[in-house]
């Protein structure tokens, strides 16, 4: 009875994490990283949606699907046409964006805001010379991350409807 009501505990348990995980939503990666003040947490990437997380990074910083009404957005070089007539530079695909926020996440300089930290990081590639990321101090989810400067950056003002820096096509 007693290895019964494990094995049942185990399966609740089981289903119980398997829940938090498809309430997130599929995790691209998972990492250790030291926050600024000094604590080991797991930094995550989940699939997210157009908020935060993965879905998030590409509809407004990859393809340019979800504008940014009276801001600016900036691009990775992914090859994407991400404003009518405008494209980034074919410098990198999908996946290499999603290895560079894991690189960016455990190497980059961390600076604590608020409840989350903001990390900032040099790639040297891509013609990307910084990638700046979105944690969150007490779960360690990503909310965003994008490219803030370097040549092959391409940035756009949708409230000045026009390119505002970069390579933009």
């Amino acid at each position: 009875m007693k290895q019964l009501t494990y094995r049942l505990w185990w399966v609740g348990f089981g289903l119980l994490l398997g829940g938090l995980a498809l309430a997130q939503g599929m995790v691209h990666f998972q990492v250790e990283v030291r926050t600024p003040a000094g604590q080991t947490i797991t930094a995550i990437l989940y699939d997210g949606n157009t908020s935060y997380g993965y879905q998030h990074i590409r509809v407004r910083h990859i393809t340019g699907k979800k504008t940014n009404p009276g801001g600016i957005t900036s691009f990775f070089p992914v090859g994407y046409e991400v404003r009518p007539g405008i494209s980034t530079p074919a410098l990198m695909q999908e996946d290499e964006v999603i290895s560079l926020i894991r690189t960016a996440v455990v190497k980059g300089a961390k600076q604590s805001q608020g409840g989350r930290f903001v990390v900032n990081y040099n790639p040297g590639a891509y013609g990307i010379t910084n990638v700046l990321a979105v944690v969150d101090s007490d779960d360690g989810t990503i909310i965003t991350a994008y490219p803030t400067a370097g040549p092959s950056v391409c940035t756009y003002s949708d409230k000045e409807q026009r390119v505002i820096g970069g390579d933009c096509r």
